[in-house]
């Protein structure tokens, strides 16, 4: 008998036990099938997160010098000339790969004209470089730069270079013509007659000369080297042919 009622004591402990944890399962299966708030803080912080923002546009500069640093610049006293000479060497302040080949056939080019001015200043005779000058316009985003340098005997050079500021590209020709409104054919005639009026006012003397029909020949126009003026104005830098002396030099026109 008494090991009947410690048995029926022990299985009633046993039932309270699967009651009280049947109970605590229920509570707690019951508290995490309720809403949280923690996930609306968490979408509220993704939403912050992914709201657009402004995109801040830096206007393009509308100076060409913003766009130039200088290889080199000063001026000295050149004791062929008997007077004081400048000269201003400027590159393209870009970090494209169009922008250092630019520079470094500038730069070459600089040297020489470092080495001629350097000659300059202690020889009482010398033909080379005398003065470096340039002419810049920025239009849109095309940069158009063109190096004058100055020789004996009224002899001119001129390096031109076209290049997008924005892409850092390289323009040439036909792209420069495109930013003027133009094309090669188009502007042909232009050209042609921009040339003659510059010879004759030059070497009046020699038109219809050999020199002249080889500065006048269509070679020597489609070998013309356009680049933009203030106002998007087309210009060009091309060969020039005389008689006397060295007999090559070249000289700039506005075309359009």
């Amino acid at each position: 008998m008494k090991n009947s009622i410690k048995a029926m004591a022990i299985a009633s402990a046993l039932s309270l036990c699967a009651v009280f944890a049947g109970c605590s399962g229920s509570a707690s299966s019951g508290t995490s099938s309720e809403p949280s708030a923690q996930p609306a803080a968490d979408q509220a912080t993704v939403a912050a997160t992914e709201a657009p923002v402004e995109e801040t546009i830096v206007p393009l500069s509308t100076n060409p010098e913003d766009y130039l640093t200088m290889f080199d610049e000063g001026s000295y006293y050149n004791k062929v000339l008997y007077k004081d000479c400048e000269y201003k060497m400027p590159l393209i302040k870009l970090d494209s790969a169009d922008a250092k080949t630019i520079n470094s056939e500038l730069e070459e080019v600089y040297k020489q004209c470092q080495n001629d001015i350097d000659l300059y200043k202690n020889q009482e005779f010398h033909d080379g470089t005398q003065t470096v000058s340039y002419t810049a316009a920025l239009n849109g985003s095309v940069l158009s730069l063109c190096v004058e340098r100055k020789y004996p005997m009224s002899v001119r050079k001129y390096n031109v270079a076209n290049i997008d500021v924005l892409t850092g590209e390289k323009l040439d020709n036909s792209a420069v013509l495109t930013a003027a409104g133009t094309t090669e054919e188009q502007v042909k005639s232009n050209t042609k007659a921009a040339i003659d009026s510059y010879y004759a006012d030059k070497y009046g003397s020699n038109v219809g000369s050999k020199s002249y029909s080889k500065t006048m020949s269509d070679d020597n126009i489609a070998a013309a080297r356009y680049y933009l003026g203030d106002g998007n104005s087309l210009c060009a830098a091309f060969d020039v042919f005389f008689e006397a002396g060295v007999g090559v030099t070249e000289g700039t026109a506005k075309i359009s």
